[in-house]
């Protein structure tokens, strides 16, 4: 038992150390490591449990056969014996949120008879058409990829719940945690100042000035600060006592506190906090240096508060004052050298101006509107981005895949019911660990629930103007301070228990062998669930693995100059392993784009069969790909294109070209791309079009105007210009209608 709990708990540190490396751990790549690492630990952990007879949990069982943890004193702040001893539990309320949530997310993939999908989710029918069984989500294997996620970080904070033994362990914990926050700090100062903006070679393009560490995105970076800013000064307070040193003390009696040793560990422990902050505050994000004064100004009312308690409690409470100077220090600390290296770039990033341009009231709104089209069950999980594009009201540069909202976010992929559960989940373990903390006098146990506390409530907080919470690192992260901070307010000290003291690891009492025997089953349960996740994340991510493979292989045809055709085979057969292992649609996505190019270029080599031919496999793959989500606008527009390129020029199938143009529309009605693609084809095709297309072609340029005619109507033009190069055919067309032909007009020129 002692062996597997220290590879279980060496193992959590590496993960923690690991998963902000390699870009917050976005890549599909790093995401595995993590879920299977995760699941494979808690499998060592039921087998350690098994093997023991079910004693495997939260530290030690003493005589009156309750669980005390490790190496937790009564005599440290004076804890008060009455009451019990046994480590406090978390609340069941908080757990069973959280199952709410896992089996609601679980329902949006297994297929349900379609009459309760039509009451639930009468939008989804529409979307996926006929069937007797369907599911609540459109891509149910884009979901239960993103399910794995929420499973792997539920049972990560279990893992680090149940590890939480001991203070020395706990320290360990908080210890890898500041150090990685440390070198995201120190890293992305050093990019910063350096000015090679990279992380590890790769050219970080989307954010070149500002500070980012790892994370590609300065406000996930600065997210990611917060977090562990909070903990440090928390534990700050927890290492230099500043809980329990007395009031008055002369400054002889100060210097005799400190001693040599501990002045020498705070001043280090102090420089922790001052550089986390200079972080943050060179990532230039707005909420990160909003988050920063509030989480500071936050540990001072609470500091106080719990002082103020301990004072009417009989306790000391000298401490509140002091520790109020120490986090001013770290301020003071944080501003002095921010203003030493200039901040002008950051009072730019508050300018009225720049925050209407970047448009995220819209997103609140069309994202409302995904909410209220999907208010029972949501759009899915990993859904988010196809139910904005058919809510999307106005055209919006790239692909919208976030919120900028964990809050909406969560509403819509999940519904109300889901995403309600886990927000409840979060703030009601939050007000749980405060309520806790403030009865606390134990030193180290208010310094360090202190942090976690600060630190949970900032990252909340900010998580209203961004989508940090869809990092993996910053989940993780957060994960890990509730499993902390719960663990560590909710110990309660009666007797000294270090692993050596009376009934240490023991089973005594009557009821052991029940005891045990019930913690066998319950093992034996758990290992067969964990060893069905395991095999469910091998399988999906799988596929990326040979994903990865395939653009590795391109990226080298590229490098070495050499053609599409040369490397096709071996592009093929890396894709074909990708589809075989999940039923993602990204993968036939993939596969019918290669297809379309190998079309393409044996089109340009004329000839026609071989050209044919390849278009017959991107249609099957493109066909699988809507099948496997029928609300990817993209598919249909990539079906459009094998249909145009069939007996090209002839253009035999030109009426399911367009209806798949159109279709296209329907799931992403205003992107500025597709409308201008839609109506150039129907404009090439303007002699062989009915009269129901022909209206359909002018409503598509009247619904572009309200938001985007000055940027649809040159992007029309130039097509026209740069592919059939007589303008005046399209000026007929649109002569046609009047009132598209006053508009459009101006944009020809003279």
């Amino acid at each position: 038992m002692r062996i597997s709990r220290e590879i279980v708990f060496w193992g959590i540190c590496l993960l923690i150390a690991f998963i902000p490396l390699p870009f917050g751990g976005v890549g599909e790549g790093a995401i595995f490591i993590f879920e299977v690492g995760v699941f494979v630990l808690a499998g060592v952990h039921a087998a350690g449990t098994l093997r023991t007879g079910g004693t495997g949990g939260g530290g030690n069982r003493g005589a009156d056969g309750r669980w005390y943890a490790e190496g937790w004193r009564s005599g440290e702040g004076g804890e008060k014996a009455a009451g019990g001893g046994a480590a406090r539990k978390v609340p069941w309320p908080v757990k069973a949120l959280v199952a709410i949530f896992l089996g609601l997310s679980v329902c949006q993939i297994v297929p349900l008879p379609r009459g309760i999908v039509e009451v639930l989710s009468p939008r989804i029918v529409e979307i996926k058409g006929g069937g007797a069984w369907v599911t609540l989500s459109p891509a149910p294997a884009q979901s239960l990829y993103e399910l794995l996620k929420y499973a792997a970080f539920a049972v990560f904070g279990y893992l680090v719940y149940v590890q939480a033994r001991s203070k020395k362990k706990v320290r360990i914990l908080i210890f890898v945690m500041m150090a990685s926050g440390v070198f995201q700090a120190l890293y992305g100062l050093a990019e910063y100042f350096g000015g090679s903006h990279r992380i590890f070679g790769w050219k970080n393009i989307y954010y070149p000035t500002a500070a980012f560490g790892t994370f590609v995105n300065r406000n996930h970076y600065s997210a990611f600060l917060e977090m562990m800013l909070a903990l440090s000064i928390g534990y700050l307070l927890a290492r230099a006592d500043f809980f329990a040193m007395k009031p008055n003390l002369s400054l002889r009696e100060k210097l005799v506190w400190f001693g040599q040793e501990r002045l020498q560990k705070t001043i280090i422990a102090g420089i922790v906090p001052v550089i986390l902050g200079v972080g943050i505050v060179f990532s230039w994000s707005r909420s990160g240096v909003f988050v920063f004064l509030a989480s500071l100004l936050t540990m001072i009312v609470l500091a106080s508060w719990a002082g103020k308690r301990g004072a009417e409690s009989g306790g000391e409470g000298g401490g509140k004052a002091r520790s109020r100077r120490l986090i001013r220090t770290v301020f003071a600390g944080v501003v002095g050298i921010a203003l030493m290296l200039g901040i002008s770039p950051l009072l730019e990033r508050f300018s009225a101006e720049i925050v209407r341009s970047e448009g995220r009231p819209l997103l609140y709104k069309f994202t409302g509107d995904v909410i209220r089209a999907f208010p029972f069950s949501g759009v899915g999980l990993g859904c988010y981005m196809y139910g904005y594009n058919m809510f999307e009201a106005q055209y919006t540069p790239g692909r919208t895949t976030h919120a900028h909202n964990d809050y909406l976010e969560v509403l819509a992929e999940s519904g109300l019911p889901g995403g309600a559960a886990l927000v409840a989940a979060g703030l009601a373990a939050l007000a749980v660990m405060a309520a806790r903390w403030l009865k606390r006098r134990d030193n180290f146990v208010r310094g360090v629930g202190l942090g976690c506390v600060a630190g949970i409530a900032g990252i909340l907080v900010h998580s209203f103007t961004d989508y940090s919470l869809r990092m993996p690192a910053n989940a993780a992260y957060l994960v890990a301070l509730y499993a902390l901070g719960l663990r560590v307010v909710g110990l309660r000290e009666s007797r000294e228990l270090d692993g050596r003291a009376d009934g240490s690891g023991s089973r005594i009492g009557n009821g052991a062998g029940r005891t045990g025997r019930t913690g066998m089953f319950k093992a034996a349960g758990v290992a067969a669930g964990l060893v069905a996740l395991l095999f469910l994340v091998v399988k999906e991510n799988m596929g990326f693995v040979w994903l990865g493979k395939y653009e590795a292989a391109r990226a080298r045809l590229a490098g070495e100059g050499r053609s599409l055709m040369s490397g096709f085979a071996e592009l093929d057969r890396l894709l074909g392993k990708a589809a075989q292992w999940s039923g993602n649609p990204r993968f036939p996505g993939e596969q019918g784009r290669l297809y379309i190019e190998m079309a393409v270029a044996e089109n340009d080599s004329e000839a026609p069969e071989r050209r044919d031919a390849f278009l017959d496999r991107a249609e099957e793959a493109i066909r699988r790909r809507i099948e496997r989500n029928p609300a990817d606008a993209f598919a249909y527009y990539d079906m459009s294109r094998v249909y145009l390129l069939y007996n090209f020029p002839l253009l035999t199938y030109q009426d399911a070209a367009r209806r798949y143009l159109r279709r296209a529309l329907v799931f992403k009605p205003h992107d500025l791309f597709l409308n201008v693609e839609a109506v150039y084809k129907f404009g090439v095709m303007w002699d062989g079009l009915g009269g129901e297309e022909k209206a359909w072609m002018f409503g598509e340029m009247r619904s572009v105007w309200p938001v985007d005619e000055d940027r649809f109507y040159p992007g029309l033009v130039g097509r026209w210009q740069r592919e059939v190069k007589d303008l005046d055919k399209l000026k007929e067309i649109l002569r046609l209608d009047p009132e598209v032909w006053n508009r459009a007009s101006r944009f020809f020129g003279k």
